[in-house]
C-alpha cells in the first residue's frame, strides 16, 4: 500500500491534512490585474497600429507629390484625375481620364469624375483619384493606410500646360484652418479676412507669390467617409460618419479644410491634406532644370522678343549721313491703358499710357516662327509699347520701348512683369551688327 504525506510549514497545523489554497477574492484581484495589463497592452498595440496607419498614409502621399513632380518634368502638366467609379481589374483604372491634342486636353467626367468645378474647361478643377498607372506607381502606393484610394483634384488648366506655358502655372484651391467647435465655413479670402492658411499676400486679390493650390492630395482618415475603395465604384458613405470640418474635403469646390487631429465627436478630423502650390512644383523643378521660374522664363522670351524687334528696325533703319535710324514696328491689336512709373521712362522720353500686343505677323515674321514667342508664361500676348517710333544714335530718349506681361492674374497689377528696352540696348544691338 502506498501512503501520501503532506508536510505543514514550521508552525502550522496540518488540520485536516490538506494544503489552504487562493480564495475567491485573491482570484479575483489576479484576474483584474491580468485584464488591465492585457487591457494596457491592447492599448498600446491599438495606438501603434494607428500611428502605423497614419505614418503609412503620409509616406504615401508623398510618394504621389513627387510622382506628380516627375510627370511634370517630363510632360510639362499635371495629369488628369483618374475614374473613382472603375473599379480594380477594368480598364483604364488608375489610368488619367483625358482626351485633346498636346495643349488642350480636357479632363474627362463619368464613371464618379468630376471635371467642371468652379468653371467649365479649361477653368474650374477636375475631382478624381489619383492616377497610379499614369504615374507609374503601383496600385499599393496610392491606397492609404486604410486602404482607401486618395482622392485627387487638380486646376483644369493645368492639365494642358507646355514646355512655353508650364512656368505660368496658377492655381485657385484655398487652404483653411478652422478651430472647433467654430463652423465650419472656409472665408474665401486672405489672412487678415479669413482662415484662409495657403494666402499669399494681405493684400485683397494678390496671387504674386502663387500659394493657391494648383492640386490636391487628400486621404479621408480612419472613418474613410467620401473616399474610394479599389473594390466598389461607389463611394464610402459620409452622412453621420464625417464631420462637417471633413466633409468639406469630400464635395466639388475649391475649399479645403486642414485642422489639427481630433479623434471623435462632432468636430472630428483624421483627414491628411496634401495642397500642391505652383510654385512648389516649380521651384523643386527649376533645380533640376527640367521647368524654368516664371521670371527666368519670361527674361528669356523678352530677349527673343527684343532681338526680333530690333532686328526688324535694323532692316528698316534709314540711312541718314551721318549715322542709321532704326525704324520701331508699329503696335496691333486695341490699345488697353496701363499705368507705366514715371521713374522707369525719364523725361524727355514720351510716358505711354496704353499697351497693345507685338506687331503682326506680316510685319515681323520672326515673332511667329517656329511656335512663335509672342505669347507670356501664362500663354498670354506679351503687350508692347513704342516710347518713340524711330530710334537714332543722338536720341536722348533712354527707354524706346517696352515689353510687359501681365503676369499670373492677367490683368494689370502687382505681379506684372515689366521689361524696359533701353537706348543702351539698341546702341549693342546696332554695334554688333553693323554700326550706326
Amino acid at each position: 500500500m502506498t501512503h501520501f504525506f503532506s508536510r505543514s510549514r514550521p508552525g502550522q497545523a496540518l488540520g485536516n491534512g490538506r494544503q489552504r489554497g487562493f480564495s475567491l477574492v485573491e482570484i479575483a484581484i489576479v484576474l483584474v490585474i491580468v485584464g488591465l495589463a492585457l487591457g494596457a497592452g491592447i492599448a498600446m498595440l491599438s495606438s501603434k497600429v494607428a500611428q502605423a496607419r497614419i505614418d503609412a498614409t503620409k509616406t504615401n502621399a508623398e510618394t504621389v507629390h513627387q510622382a506628380l513632380l516627375a510627370f511634370v518634368s517630363q510632360n510639362y502638366r499635371l495629369p488628369c484625375p483618374a475614374a473613382p467609379g472603375l473599379v480594380q481589374g477594368a480598364a483604364g483604372y488608375n489610368v488619367e481620364q483625358v482626351t485633346g491634342a498636346p495643349g488642350a486636353q480636357v479632363c474627362t467626367n463619368g464613371n464618379g469624375l468630376v471635371n467642371n468645378i468652379n468653371g467649365a474647361t479649361p477653368a474650374g478643377v477636375s475631382r478624381g483619384t489619383v492616377p497610379c498607372v499614369t504615374l507609374g506607381l503601383p496600385d499599393a502606393a496610392c491606397l492609404d493606410g486604410w486602404s482607401v484610394r486618395y482622392t485627387y483634384f487638380v486646376q483644369n488648366s493645368a492639365a494642358r500646360l507646355t514646355v512655353d506655358t508650364v512656368s505660368g502655372m496658377v492655381g485657385s484651391m484655398t487652404v483653411h484652418k478652422i478651430t472647433p467647435p467654430a463652423a465650419a465655413t472656409p472665408v474665401a479670402g486672405l489672412a487678415p479676412t479669413g482662415n484662409q492658411i495657403n494666402a499669399c499676400s494681405i493684400t485683397a486679390g494678390d496671387n504674386s507669390c502663387n500659394l493657391a493650390a494648383v492640386a490636391m492630395v487628400i486621404s479621408h482618415g480612419a472613418n474613410r467617409g467620401g473616399g474610394f475603395v479599389p473594390t466598389s465604384a461607389a463611394a464610402l458613405p459620409t452622412a453621420g460618419v464625417v464631420s462637417a470640418y471633413e466633409l468639406e474635403n469630400t464635395n466639388n469646390n475649391i475649399q479645403f479644410i486642414q485642422n489639427d487631429y481630433v479623434e471623435t465627436g462632432v468636430n472630428s478630423f483624421d483627414d491628411v491634406v496634401v495642397p500642391i502650390a505652383p510654385r512648389d512644383v516649380i521651384t523643386s523643378l527649376s533645380q533640376t532644370g527640367a521647368v524654368k521660374l516664371p521670371n527666368v522664363f519670361m527674361n528669356e522670351r523678352f530677349e527673343l522678343v527684343k532681338q526680333a524687334i530690333l532686328q526688324y528696325a535694323y532692316a528698316n533703319a534709314a540711312p541718314v549721313i551721318p549715322t542709321r535710324t532704326l525704324q520701331l514696328p508699329a503696335e496691333s491689336g486695341a490699345a488697353a491703358a496701363y499705368p507705366f512709373a514715371a521713374a522707369n521712362i525719364p523725361a524727355p522720353c514720351v510716358l505711354p499710357a496704353t499697351t497693345q500686343v507685338l506687331p503682326a505677323l506680316g510685319t515681323v515674321p520672326a515673332l511667329y516662327a517656329a511656335g512663335g514667342i509672342v505669347n507670356d508664361a501664362w500663354g498670354r500676348p506679351i503687350r508692347y509699347r513704342r516710347v518713340t517710333t524711330a530710334v537714332a544714335q543722338g536720341d536722348p530718349c533712354t527707354v524706346p520701348l517696352v515689353l510687359v506681361s501681365y503676369g499670373p492674374d492677367g490683368v494689370a497689377s502687382a505681379d506684372d512683369i515689366v521689361y524696359y528696352i533701353t537706348k543702351q540696348d539698341v546702341s549693342a544691338f546696332a554695334t554688333k551688327y553693323g554700326g550706326w
